[in-house]
């Protein structure tokens, strides 16, 4: 049976709904487990951005419960605890053998992809969903991209790289300005170069009026002329005002996501 990855990566700017969205692919499938890898060292539970304007304010456990997924504390990855077990587990194996090893961030990713694993065979789910949070070029993440990989050879499954970016468009602009794309094709730029070729890459409207969302080919057009990214594959996705909305809009592109 074949198994697919789904990663969920945001750029430039943090907290804009990427829990929405991975939530949203999760909920999509028909089997899928859902796995949050956190860069914060202590716990803070965060609502959408107040700049994506029209999406309900929730936290992360509220957009899962909406969407019906089970979601417990296994899978939610915190920098923090994933790194004080980390060295637990070595200084453990410090005293049993009475060596010191050198540890680096490589082991750091060979750890949490282990641990990542785990977890997922544990569910017994066909396919695994995880949301990064922070953004693709966080310094605090440099090991996660390793980690990924080394998920995805374990689990034998398909990597399918899926980007959130954004429109930055201020209401009182001249609508006849041209729309500023650099935030999204920075995005596919990055994600590339870090992780690997993007699946998919959805955008949302950021002070957008939606009087500009008539141009929204046209901006999608841009890209593609430039040669960054098919077309097909750059979707515009409205700020919804429930999750429950999104997952359904979502749901019309997981079958090009390869």
């Amino acid at each position: 049976m074949e198994r697919n990855l789904y990663l969920v990566v945001g750029t430039p700017l943090s907290d804009i709904g990427k829990g929405w969205l991975a939530g949203s692919i999760a909920s999509a499938l028909s089997s899928a487990h859902l796995i949050k890898i956190d860069p914060v060292l202590n716990p803070v539970d965060f609502e959408v951005n107040d700049l994506t304007k029209g999406m309900s304010k929730m936290t992360d456990a509220q957009t899962y419960d909406e969407l019906g997924i089970a979601f417990d504390a296994e899978q939610l990855f915190l920098q923090g605890n994933f790194l004080l077990d980390f060295l637990e587990a070595h200084k453990a194996q410090e005293v049993s053998t009475h060596t010191t090893p050198r540890l680096t961030f490589s082991d750091v990713a060979q750890y949490l992809a282990q641990k990542v694993c785990d977890v997922f065979v544990q569910s017994k789910k066909a396919d695994l969903v995880i949301e990064v949070g922070g953004t693709v070029t966080d310094p605090e993440l440099s090991y996660i991209p390793s980690a990924i990989r080394l998920v995805a050879a374990r689990l034998r499954a398909n990597l399918r790289i899926v980007v959130l970016s954004y429109l930055d468009y201020s209401e009182d602009q001249n609508l006849s300005s041209p729309i500023k794309t650099r935030n999204i094709t920075y995005g596919i730029e990055q994600t590339r170069r870090i992780y690997g070729e993007p699946s998919l890459v959805f955008f949302r409207r950021r002070n957008l009026s939606r009087a500009i969302e008539n141009n929204i080919k046209a901006i999608v057009d841009t890209i593609s002329i430039r040669g960054l990214f098919p077309k097909e594959r750059v979707i515009y996705l409205p700020n919804f005002a429930s999750p429950t909305a999104e997952r359904e809009f979502i749901r019309n592109f997981l079958g090009i996501c390869s």
